[in-house]
């Protein structure tokens, strides 16, 4: 069966004991994404917290965090006239 999406939880998940991520996880991950499937990360993170991990980062599209709350792209920032009308609580 072949995949359009893959979606990891970082911690405990995607993330060895010392919060890195396994070249050999690198590389499959590479692999996937050569092969056209969009990979993403699902997590309780929040956004700055994931510009530790740019490897990681460089490979995903899409950003499930802050435990779902918020929905990221990483290849497309908000336009800034869409920025002006939000309301953050």
């Amino acid at each position: 069966m072949d995949y359009a999406m893959l979606a990891l939880d970082m911690d405990g998940t995607l993330l060895k004991s010392d919060k890195t991520i396994s070249p050999e996880t690198l590389d499959a991950l590479k692999a996937l994404a050569a092969k056209g499937v969009a990979l993403t990360v699902s997590t309780g993170r929040n956004l700055s917290e994931m510009a530790d991990y740019p490897e990681l980062t460089s490979l995903m599209r899409y950003g499930i965090l802050n435990s779902g709350a918020v929905i990221w792209d990483f290849e497309q920032s908000v336009p800034r006239e869409m920025s002006k009308n939000c309301f953050v609580y």
